[in-house]
């Protein structure tokens, strides 16, 4: 366990590799340039705030970008649905905070929610998905 900032690259890799739990996901730490979906990509950090619990710790928000079609179709939809589940083995956020230190990199991490849901664009290319917010602390 880390006391103060942790090192955000290193909590990149460890979300990316937590999300290989699901069955059939891609994964990639930092945004890529071409999608191949089913993919969890990890964006961030968003924000820093080193005044977390009266300085003793960081605390950082990431996004995780989910992407799991071209285009919007029912099964795509179906799937999405699948990765925003609570629980089970599909759940992103299962995966995720099943080990809520991500093997050290920080002092614990929580998935706060998911937004956003519809359309993004990657290159040109419309894909359907979503955003998934992760709150880490030191």
């Amino acid at each position: 366990m880390t006391i103060g900032m942790p090192d955000i690259d290193l909590v990149c890799e460890r979300l990316a590799q937590a999300a290989k739990a699901v069955d059939g996901l891609r994964t990639s730490p930092i945004p890529e340039d071409a999608v191949e979906p089913p993919l969890f990509v990890v964006v961030g950090p968003e924000s820093i705030d080193y005044l977390t619990m009266m300085r003793a710790t960081s605390g950082l928000t990431f996004a995780g970008l989910v992407y799991v079609s071209r285009g919007s179709n029912r099964a795509g939809w179906k799937l999405l649905r699948g990765y925003q589940a609570t629980s089970g083995p599909t759940s992103l956020r299962a995966a995720l905070e099943a080990d809520p230190t991500l093997g050290g990199a920080c002092s614990t991490m929580q998935v706060v929610g998911w937004a956003e849901p519809g359309q993004y664009d990657v290159g040109g290319v419309a894909y359907l998905g979503a955003r998934l917010n992760i709150q880490v602390w030191g």
